[in-house]
């Protein structure tokens, strides 16, 4: 969902916005999600690098220098969680490798890069169907969403290409309604089909992912998103770095559920402070 704001509004949402995640960010970087109890966790700090770090790098001129500087201090021990810190799931991994290549971008600093592909020394876990471990067709479109940015930002062709084979894997079981068949789905998207339409739409949609077919079934699944459906702040639509155009997804760049309904619902003054 995009919306237009004025200058002032948007640089007086960001500037609480950003005091907000700085308030709420534990020491060691990470954030919690404290709808399911996860407290600590890097992989929350991997979630928000990439918006975060979109926000900073297509909209720089929304911060006030200072919240800038906030911002980038924000991004910097996101990105320090998530190199020293563990993932729990296998598609977590990549999720940290893409948000810290997008922060070594942001903050113009190759070490973060270097982690990122660090992550991927132990290999993909694709099979040759292109089918990740989990089984997940959620996940698979999380985990190939940032192996193209890995191809994008740091050069890795070859993790380009195992990203379009899992979404050539995706394709043979989508659904012609939209959705997937989620059988073999070891996670919690095992009840017949995925909803997450936005999702799909813009990672099927995205420049590079691999073929018209897959275009096709992105314009598909975004005729079936309902607008402001599933993890915008994660996922920016197609087109998002549009100038002139402010997207909730990078503007706000929440990326734990938790901290995106306590502003939804105006209980920032509510988070839980930092020990």
């Amino acid at each position: 969902a995009e919306i237009d704001a004025p200058a002032a509004e948007a640089a007086c949402l960001a500037d609480g916005l950003v005091a907000f995640l700085a308030r709420v960010q534990r020491p060691d970087g990470s954030f919690d999600a404290g709808f399911c109890g996860d407290l600590y966790q890097p992989c929350n700090a991997a979630f928000a690098l990439r918006p975060l770090s979109d926000a900073l790098v297509h909209w720089p001129e929304v911060f006030p220098s200072a919240t800038k500087e906030t911002l980038r201090s924000v991004l910097a021990r996101a990105a320090r969680a998530c190199v020293t810190g563990g993932q729990n799931t296998p598609n977590h991994r990549w999720v940290a490798a893409g948000g810290l290549a997008h922060a070594s971008r942001a903050l113009g600093d190759p070490s973060r890069l270097e982690a990122a592909l660090g992550w991927t020394a132990c290999g993909i876990d694709v099979d040759e169907d292109g089918a990740y471990s989990e089984g997940s067709p959620n996940y698979a479109l999380v985990s190939a969403d940032m192996l193209l940015d890995l191809e994008e930002i740091g050069g890795r062709a070859d993790l380009g290409d195992v990203a379009r084979r899992s979404l050539g894997y995706l394709r043979t079981v989508s659904m012609p309604g939209g959705g997937f068949a989620t059988v073999a789905s070891t996670r919690y998207d095992t009840e017949g089909s995925t909803d997450s339409y936005a999702r799909a739409a813009s990672v099927f949609g995205r420049p590079g992912a691999s073929d018209l077919a897959a275009a096709a079934l992105g314009k598909l699944f975004a005729s079936r998103a309902a607008p402001g459906v599933f993890a915008p702040h994660v996922f920016p639509p197609a087109g998002a770095h549009a100038k002139g155009k402010l997207y909730p997804s990078v503007v706000t760049a929440i990326a734990s559920e938790s901290l995106l309904r306590w502003l939804r619902t105006g209980a920032a003054g509510a988070a839980p402070e930092a020990p």
